[in-house]
């Protein structure tokens, strides 16, 4: 069965959550895929590991305090 959450998708909403609520929403998003019969795109979404301080510490934000989303001419100025 194709999923209509690819794993790119479910993996970037996963990133931009805090450290604090991956585990539970990759938890959640795997119960998801498996009850849609996509048991394949469930596993590699399982796989995901919570990133690391490094790694959210790199992701731009914008200034905002809401979770991350590609960067906007109406979110962000150039510096």
């Amino acid at each position: 069965m194709t999923s209509d959450y690819p794993f790119e998708a479910v993996a970037l909403r996963l990133n931009a959550l805090p450290t604090s609520e991956f585990v539970g929403a990759r938890d959640a998003e795997v119960r998801s895929l498996r009850a849609a019969g996509d048991v394949d795109v469930a596993a590699r979404v399982k796989a995901l590991r919570r990133p690391s301080a490094a790694a959210v510490s790199s992701m731009p934000s914008c200034g905002t305090t809401r979770a991350w989303s590609p960067p906007t001419p109406a979110t962000c100025r150039a510096r």
